[in-house]
């Protein structure tokens, strides 16, 4: 992948696996304990509509800074079960009211690429969380958030994890823009938008950002909550 290239080298990607385990295992526990859990505890997602198990369908932006855009399209997996992929990519998510880190949200709306390349793994991350206090899912802009914190508005707040073998993984958050959602059918779950904003890395050094541009999505939500 060029968009890589300037991270290259060959490396041992073993400690690089075993880290990512880790860290999803202990996010996994944080969702475990936070998320709302319903239908008699159970969390096994619906498969009543064209969404598969954790959904499906395409996500894309072009970007500039240090990352040079993301696409892709298919079904979506959590990312305990692609961890040790060497390809893999999808979009996906839920509408469903839930917790998030902590906080509530209306809609998760998720999609990642990993992939190995000249014995350097490479993934990018996206998670789009969508807080509202109304019923059902307006359509409509979603401002970014920048705190995280639970609004009383239609609010975005996005995590945005970029990572090879080198760099381990530079978490980006919100700075400023809006994801637009443009139609949403209840019966399918099919939720299609248009995104861009400036992302910035966490604190304390919040020098690197990253300028979204031309976001688009279309995907197939499932109804049930899932460890992303």
């Amino acid at each position: 992948m060029e968009k890589y290239s300037k991270y290259r080298k060959q490396v041992n990607i073993l400690p690089r696996v075993m880290s990512y385990v880790l860290f999803v295992f202990l996010i996994s526990e944080i969702l475990f304990f936070t998320g709302c859990r319903k239908e008699n505890g159970s969390t096994a997602p619906s498969t009543n509509n064209m969404s598969g198990l954790y959904g499906t369908g395409l996500l894309s932006f072009e970007s500039t800074g240090i990352d040079s855009g993301f696409s892709v399209n298919g079904a979506y997996k959590p990312s305990n079960q692609f961890a040790n992929d060497t390809l893999s990519f999808g979009s996906g998510g839920f509408i469903k009211d839930t917790m998030l880190f902590g906080k509530k949200i209306k809609t998760l709306i998720t999609a990642y690429e990993h992939r190995l390349s000249n014995s350097t793994l490479n993934e990018r991350h996206i998670l789009i969380a969508l807080t509202d206090t109304t019923s059902g899912l307006p359509i409509g802009d979603y401002a970014f958030s920048r705190l995280n914190s639970t609004s009383q508005s239609m609010a975005a707040y996005i995590y945005y994890f970029l990572s090879d073998s080198v760099n381990f993984f530079q978490m980006f958050v919100p700075k400023s823009g809006k994801i637009t959602i443009t139609s949403y059918d209840i019966e399918t779950k099919n939720i299609k938008g248009i995104f861009d904003g400036i992302l910035y890395s966490m604190p304390p050094d919040t020098s690197r950002q990253i300028e979204i541009l031309n976001g688009k999505f279309d995907i197939y939500l499932s109804n049930k909550y899932f460890n992303y």
